[in-house]
């Protein structure tokens, strides 16, 4: 009777930090909208809050990569 190899479990591949330079007229939400992420994480990536966001046009913001979820 043949015996049966485990595989192992897959491994996270860490993705490289992604930016986005904001251009006038953006909003935050409108960030979020385009690369699908909620605007609090990109909020909390840039050290701000939704409720004060620091959007402004020249800026340079990272982009945090969506987590799984189950």
């Amino acid at each position: 009777m043949p015996t049966e190899t485990p595989v192992p479990p897959p491994t996270d591949t860490p993705q490289p930090p992604r930016f986005h330079d904001i251009a006038a007229g953006e909003t935050l939400y409108g960030i979020s909208l385009l690369y699908r992420i909620a605007a609090e994480s990109i909020a909390e990536a840039n050290g701000f809050t939704v409720e004060n966001p620091q959007v402004q046009a020249g800026l340079q913001l990272q982009i945090p990569w969506p987590t799984a979820t189950p």
